[in-house]
């Protein structure tokens, strides 16, 4: 359905700021939304259902875990596409400090509000790193009065040292990841554009070739370093105050995650180069899902330990490749429209708020007793709609006082810097 045609659609289309590069893509939102989604169901499972049985779930669950791939499978694609298309075609460079500053903008005021906020008046921030003592409970989670840790994580440097790994804002981790692939991914762009005069595929996806290398290459390294663990020593080595879970949330680790994005944006840009029409298309946007359904089973049905999250990865970069590229009458397909849905949209329109929130929801729904007891499948499922709600509530204040804000400022300077 065309957005102007809904009267949600029309809201949202008034409410959302424009990506500051390019046309927004239908379906990319709402692909944003299932993940933060994804991530909150999980760790609501982890927290109060852990031992639950959940039926016919059961097996669809552990999956949710790999929302996280899909968002750095996500970033890949979209902050790479200006650069995959100047490698393509030799045109202009990106402009390096807009980009700067506008990952500046996007990621820093919602984070340290939200940080400030868990660690100082909600008292749900995580005050320590993980020990086998406290098993992933909530025995450190309080006000984070440490005013090294405070600034660790006011930075996102928490990670880089193990009396900060998983301090603050338990999943701020990932964003520690993020923000190294902000500074590795332009620098990967400049040396491919000072060595290579020509444009073209093979310039464009070097890049993403390097970060599938790096990704790849420390699994291969540091696999010994998990081998044998169970229990709470293995939940420590990659999670916990040791050098291990250092490397375990590093970017080096994670790189490969990006680089299928980052794939799915050169072929994007590549056929919108090349003219090719939605008809011609149709058999690489639906040979390339089969390629990513086929690599997400392989890595259900394989034990590939370190080396699942990177063929999830796989799955993720073809369907973002399937979401982008036109169907058969030029538009966005039927899948990309129903992600597009209001409801869906909105999610990923609050989805970096939903994902700064959520654990805080979950600790104060345990602390206060809000939490639906037993279990079964009604009460987890009760307990996610709790939880859903209070973070809705929370991503919709912060969206609409913080993050919009920001990016509208955001597109403000990229007009003032066109004009």
């Amino acid at each position: 359905m065309p957005a102007g045609t809904d009267p949600n659609q029309r809201h949202l289309d008034i409410v959302e700021v424009e990506p500051s590069w390019g046309r927004r893509i239908v379906g990319i939102e709402g692909l944003r939304g299932i993940a933060a989604t994804a991530v909150l169901v999980s760790h609501v499972k982890g927290l109060t259902a852990a031992d639950a049985d959940l039926g016919a779930l059961a097996p669809v669950l552990p999956l949710l875990a790999y929302g996280l791939t899909l968002f750095f499978a996500l970033s890949g694609f979209l902050l790479y596409r200006p650069f995959a298309l100047a490698l393509l075609t030799r045109t202009r460079k990106p402009d390096l400090a807009k980009y700067a500053v506008n990952r500046a903008l996007r990621i820093y005021p919602a984070y340290l509000v939200v940080l400030l906020v868990v660690s100082l008046v909600l008292a749900t921030a995580n005050t320590a790193p993980l020990t086998v003592a406290d098993s992933a409970r909530g025995d450190r989670v309080g006000y984070l009065g440490d005013p090294l840790l405070l600034l660790l994580n006011a930075t996102m440097l928490q990670t880089f040292v193990p009396f900060g790994v998983q301090t603050g804002i338990g999943v701020a981790w990932s964003l520690t990841v993020e923000l190294v692939f902000y500074v590795v991914m332009p620098l990967l762009f400049l040396a491919v554009w000072a060595l290579r005069r020509r444009g073209g595929l093979l310039a464009a996806f070097a890049p993403a070739g390097v970060m599938l290398v790096i990704g790849v290459t420390t699994k291969a390294l540091s696999a010994p370093l998990y081998a044998g663990l169970t229990g709470d020593e293995a939940l420590v080595a990659g999670w916990g105050g040791t050098w291990s879970a250092v490397l375990a949330r590093s970017f080096l680790m994670h790189a490969d995650q990006f680089a299928f994005g980052m794939a799915a944006a050169v072929l994007l840009e590549y056929f919108r180069q090349t003219h090719e029409t939605p008809a011609h298309l149709r058999p690489w946007r639906w040979g390339i899902l089969a390629g990513g359904l086929a690599a997400a089973i392989t890595a259900r049905v394989l034990d590939l330990g370190v080396f699942e999250d990177t063929v999830f990865a796989a799955a993720c970069g073809a369907l973002l490749f399937f979401v982008a590229c036109p169907s058969r009458s030029g538009a966005g397909g039927a899948f990309a429209r129903a992600l597009d849905w209001g409801p869906i949209r909105y999610t990923g329109l609050v989805s970096y708020s939903m994902y700064l929130w959520h654990m805080s929801v979950i600790w104060l729904v345990l602390r206060h007793g809000l939490v639906v007891p037993g279990d079964t499948l009604g009460a987890f499922l009760a307990n996610v709609v709790i939880v859903l709600a209070g973070t809705l509530a929370l991503s919709t204040a912060s969206y609409f006082l913080v993050e919009r804000p920001a990016l509208l400022l955001k597109s403000r300077m990229g007009a003032r810097a066109a004009r």
